[in-house]
């Protein structure tokens, strides 16, 4: 019961994130930014925000450290929306799985 609801949380932090770095973050800092995943702590004190940055790595770390320091911002948004007794501290990470995917799938086709 408990890792259903956990689930619907971090889904709804997913949605509620993205529609905010979308619609009301104006940082021209942030690159063309995608929300993967979300994991939040079972006593939900954080939130760690998997993005995705299309551009340089120069321009993702950039797109990150906009991010982290947006975070109380992003936070103050999507408080209303969100229907906890706590609302967990959002901490924005760069997620390398479609970097990883790419590079296995090159080494792959190598062997051929």
């Amino acid at each position: 019961m408990a890792n259903r609801r956990m689930e619907r949380v971090n889904q709804l932090i997913l949605e509620e994130v993205a529609n905010v770095i979308q619609k009301d973050l104006e940082d021209p800092h942030v690159g063309f930014t995608t929300v993967v995943s979300v994991d939040t702590a079972s006593d939900f004190s954080q939130s760690v925000i998997h993005i995705s940055v299309l551009d340089s790595a120069e321009k993702q770390e950039e797109s990150v450290n906009a991010l982290n320091r947006a975070a109380n911002f992003i936070r103050n948004e999507i408080a209303p929306k969100i229907k906890t007794r706590l609302l967990p501290r959002l901490i924005f990470k760069l997620d390398h799985t479609a970097e990883t995917a790419i590079r296995i799938t090159q080494l792959l086709n190598e062997k051929k």
